[in-house]
């Protein structure tokens, strides 16, 4: 039985080196960029709908609605664009449903702020922020969200990577 306080110099077998898998690191294709992009185009979406008022009507609920289906295509683009790791198509699906909430919980609180914040640097138009302002605080809010969950996406699955290749080496060693 080992002793898992033992420092690893005085271990028997020397450490290998984590290595990736095959495919290469888990990335996004594009960088980070690409999820901006995905962002700042949803977000862009999301003014142009907010701003034509028919589609929404000025209904929270359609807002509601507005956000989460914007919140789903857009992670569901994300997570097209992850690589060096594979999703199922199922999950694939199923991962931006379960994650469009947590869209709506990051975007609501972050945009109020930076509309605040824009209130009081660009100027306001009576009790809110003006056409710029809004623009730049519901643009960068939804951009920040999208980026945040493509981040922790990116880190999960890399983890999971990593574990596999630690098993494969570990299998292929003690074979």
């Amino acid at each position: 039985m080992e002793n898992p306080y033992q420092p690893p110099g005085e271990t028997d077998e020397a450490a290998e080196p984590l290595t990736l898998p095959a495919e290469g690191p888990v990335r996004f294709v594009g960088g980070m960029s690409s999820v901006v992009a995905v962002g700042v185009i949803g977000g862009i979406l999301l003014m142009v709908i907010a701003f034509g008022g028919v589609a929404v009507g000025n209904s929270l609920g359609m807002m509601i609605l507005l956000l989460s289906v914007l919140g789903f295509a857009s992670l569901w683009i994300v997570v097209s664009l992850l690589r060096g790791v594979t999703v199922t198509m199922p999950w694939k699906w199923v991962l931006p449903l379960l994650l469009t909430p947590i869209v709506f919980v990051l975007f609501v609180p972050v945009c109020a702020a930076s509309g605040f914040v824009a209130m009081m640097t660009i100027g306001n138009a009576g009790y809110a922020p003006s056409i710029v302002g809004l623009s730049i605080a519901v643009i960068g809010s939804f951009t920040l969200a999208i980026a945040c969950i493509a981040t922790v996406i990116r880190s999960r699955y890399a983890a999971s990577a990593r574990q596999d290749a630690a098993m494969a080496r570990h299998e292929s060693a003690s074979e």
